[in-house]
């Protein structure tokens, strides 16, 4: 394959409505998955609820381990010019039934059911969100193309998730069995749909193996090329510092503004709807400014956000809006930037070490999101109930409070400084279009 053949086709619009369509549905099911079907579980079917959290614990701990396994599977199903549309269509069904059976349990199922197929729906979702992420990297050369596609990828999710919110609280709300199912025949036809067009229409990827022939190296080696390894932990910190803040808002709300179910759901829609529209913002500021520092930017804004925290308390809920508004843009800079950013370093990498391993650096992105968000409820919820906060959120010590107001705006500022530390002298951004992708975009 020749350089001049390699470069590919700047993304027109319908190809970037293709690209984010499959993650609206995707983000459909993940709010329902982690809020309500634990509680449900617990209450309609044979497993206590100890037996769940269980469960759910090792499912995704297996999840975890099969990352790294997907990741080298995608590189290896490139370089082997299989392309990744077969692998996302695999992992499509597998999703599908999976869900549909985790959703729709029988009254006297068991850990076991709940175990095997929370472990099969969270496999079949990496089987479509390695690939398709390694999608965004591949697909175009440009910079600014993979920072649209990363963008509206996220910014599809969200309005997925704020979808899903909307249908939770209006449909079947008396009958959770029925509004679980109902959910789960909503997710299979919008993906089944939203998938279909995006494997026929999307162009196919493959790999040019002379140009890059395979090396046989450990997984971890990866984290020997610095830019990546920095990036990561940049990313990783970022992540812990998004996390707990996720963790304590319902309780920060209740217990220091004293706020109600209907000023939560605002403060939540607000914040999502703002990232949302940012994204599009953050993207195009990115043209002509460094991504890497314009992310940094996007961190400082959340700090300056959180500073005004510990300054609010019962019925402040306007000054609280106005915080959920600014760390919700800077949220769309988390969502679009650093993804388009690890794309470059993937270029890098391949470039500099004479391999190709997206799939291998995605799928320790998608670990290490993983494994910051589950430190983050690790370290805020046991901290909390050790200082004086209920399970319920239905009193706290002061020192309760004191610990809360912490956890929720003082770390993420100590943690995100951090990672501006680390991405602030990051290498100027990596251009591949100055060189061939060593990639394709023919059709099947």
């Amino acid at each position: 394959m020749s350089a001049s053949s390699n470069f590919v086709k700047l993304i027109d619009r319908a190809q970037l409505a293709l690209y984010g369509a499959p993650a609206f549905a995707l983000a459909i099911p993940l709010i329902p998955a982690q809020v309500l079907l634990p509680e449900f579980y617990a209450a309609n079917t044979a497993v206590a609820l100890s037996a769940v959290g269980l469960a759910l614990l090792l499912a995704r701990g297996l999840d975890f381990l099969t990352d790294p396994l997907i990741g080298a599977l995608v590189d290896r199903s490139l370089m082997a010019g299989r392309g990744l549309r077969r692998m996302i269509g695999g992992g499509a069904m597998l999703c599908g039934g999976s869900l549909y059976q985790l959703f729709t349990p029988e009254p006297g199922a068991t850990a076991l059911y709940l175990f095997i197929w929370s472990a099969l729906l969270f496999c079949g979702w990496s089987f479509i969100q390695i690939p398709y992420t390694v999608y965004a990297a591949r697909l175009s050369a440009v910079p600014k193309d993979r920072l649209r596609l990363n963008g509206a990828r996220e910014a599809a999710g969200i309005l997925g998730i704020m979808a899903a919110s909307i249908f939770v609280a209006i449909w079947a709300v008396d009958d959770p069995a029925r509004q679980l199912r109902d959910l789960a025949l909503l997710t299979m036809i919008a993906g089944g749909g939203a998938l279909l067009f995006f494997l026929w229409f999307m162009p196919v990827l493959r790999a040019a193996p002379d140009d890059f022939p395979i090396k046989r190296d450990g997984w971890f080696s990866m984290l020997g090329f610095a830019p990546a390894r920095r990036l990561v932990s940049a990313w990783f910190l970022n992540g812990i510092a998004n996390g707990l803040p996720a963790v304590c808002f319902p309780l920060y709300l209740a217990l220091i503004l004293e706020g109600s179910s209907t000023e939560k759901g605002i403060a939540l829609m607000l914040y999502f709807l703002s990232a949302v529209l940012a994204v599009p913002v953050w993207v195009r500021l990115s043209s002509s400014v460094a991504t890497h520092r314009v992310w940094c930017w996007a961190m400082i804004l959340a700090c300056m956000a959180f500073a005004l925290v510990p300054f609010l308390g019962p019925g402040d809920m306007v000054f609280f809006s106005l915080v959920c508004l600014v760390t919700g843009i800077a949220f769309g800079a988390d969502l679009a930037l650093p993804p388009a950013i690890q794309a470059d370093v993937s270029d890098w990498d391949r470039d500099q070490n004479g391999r190709d391993r997206a799939g291998s650096l995605f799928a320790l992105w998608g670990m290490t999101t993983k494994l910051a968000l589950g430190l983050a409820a690790g370290i805020a919820l046991p901290v909390l109930q050790w200082a004086g906060v209920s399970a319920g959120a239905e009193s706290a010590t002061e020192a309760g409070k004191t610990a809360l107001i912490l956890i929720y705006s003082g770390m993420p500022v100590v943690i995100k400084i951090s990672a501006i530390c680390l991405v602030w002298s990051f290498p100027n951004a990596y251009r591949p279009m100055m060189h061939p992708t060593g990639f394709s975009g023919e059709r099947e």
